[in-house]
């Protein structure tokens, strides 16, 4: 989603320690801030 959104990113994806998540922020039409991420850990099954 990166690529496709580059123009539109805030910043660089990277890993979130924190929160042990790999994401982005880039800004949808209305200039909202949208948050793009991946767990870089098991998760449940929903």
């Amino acid at each position: 989603m990166y690529e496709r959104l580059s123009d539109r990113a805030r910043d660089e994806p990277h890993e979130n320690e924190t929160y042990d998540i790999y994401q982005f922020f880039a800004d949808d039409p209305d200039g909202r801030a949208v948050e793009f991420q991946t767990f870089r850990h098991p998760t449940d099954d929903i």
